[in-house]
This record gives structure tokens, C-alpha cells and sequence, in this order.
């Protein structure tokens, strides 16, 4: 299992250095509005997708019974890296739009516009030290490693279509999802 896990953290380290590379090759064909389109396609999955990560990530209870693992140090700070930067992506649309609909309204936020983004990077910190601190204290079982780490991946590559979208029609990577 432990190479299981290994292997997960180096496909993700893999997967953001071909996301890297596909952007400094990026086209003008990638600036299409069909790419835009996909681009908004992944935008409702990976929303909820974030809401269940947050809420496994928040409410993990394993029994008493299983395995407990624990990670290296590196693997462990590279999977807070990846998790931090994929739910601060992930969490600013949330926020922009729980904010949009329930509190300001079409008045914009009521401090400034970075503060759904300091919201979001707020709550993917302390989401992300949480699981770091659950699997560096061997609080994790292995198949939650794999849920936390697997789902990671899978909003990494729901917002390579927006990125490279904004790559291709700006010729910059954007500060924030929404």
C-alpha cells in the first residue's frame, strides 16, 4: 500500500509538469470557444466535487479496526502543496458564488474583490494542514490517502481546460478561477 500511495504522489507531481509543459506549448487553437465551453462543463462537477472533498476531508472517521499508515515528510508536504492550491481554485468560485447569491448581492463583496480569494485560501490552508496532520500523526487509513490524493488529481485535470484556455486567449495564467 505504501507504494500504492507513493505512486499517486509522483503521478501528481507528473501530471503538473505535463500541465506546465502543455501550457508553455499551448496554441491559438486552444483559444476556441469550444475549449471555453468544455472549460465551463468541468466548472459544476469540480464545484461539488470540492464540496466533497472538503466534508471527507473534514468528517473522516476510520474505524477502529483498519490499518493505520503514515507518510514521509516530503510526500506528505507535496500533497499539501497540490491540495492547497487545487481547493484555493476550487473554493474561490464556491465562495464568489455563496457570496453572489445569499450576502452582497449584485453590489460585489463588501471589503474588496480579493476577499472571496482570501476566504478560499484561508479555508484550502486549513483543510490541507488538517489532512497533512491526520496522515503525519498515522490518524489516515491507506484508502483515505488514496480518496484525498485521487481527488486532488482529478480537480487538477477539471481546471486544466479553463488554464489553458486563458493561456491561449490572455497568453497569461490567471490569478484566479472565477
Amino acid at each position: 500500500m505504501r507504494y500504492l500511495v507513493g505512486t499517486l504522489i509522483i503521478l501528481i507531481v507528473a501530471a503538473a509538469a505535463i500541465y506546465l509543459l502543455a501550457g508553455a506549448m499551448v496554441s491559438p487553437v486552444m483559444a476556441t470557444p469550444s475549449v471555453r465551453t468544455i472549460a465551463d462543463a468541468c466548472l459544476t462537477p469540480g464545484m461539488w466535487l470540492t464540496v466533497g472533498l472538503v466534508v471527507y476531508s473534514v468528517v473522516y472517521l476510520p474505524s477502529p479496526a483498519a490499518t493505520r499508515i503514515t507518510l514521509g515528510p516530503i510526500a506528505t508536504a507535496a500533497l499539501w502543496w497540490f491540495e492547497v492550491a487545487t481547493l484555493w481554485f476550487w473554493i474561490c468560485p464556491i465562495v464568489g458564488f455563496t457570496g453572489w447569491v445569499l450576502i452582497w448581492g449584485d453590489n460585489g463583496p463588501p471589503l474588496s474583490y480579493f476577499l472571496p480569494h482570501f476566504i478560499a485560501v484561508v479555508a484550502a490552508g486549513a483543510i490541507a494542514t488538517a489532512t497533512s496532520l491526520r496522515i503525519s500523526f498515522g490518524l489516515a487509513t491507506a484508502s483515505y490517502v488514496v480518496i484525498i490524493t485521487g481527488t486532488t488529481a482529478i480537480l487538477l485535470l477539471l481546471s486544466a481546460p479553463y488554464f489553458l484556455w486563458h493561456l491561449a486567449n490572455f497568453g497569461t495564467l490567471p490569478l484566479f478561477l472565477f
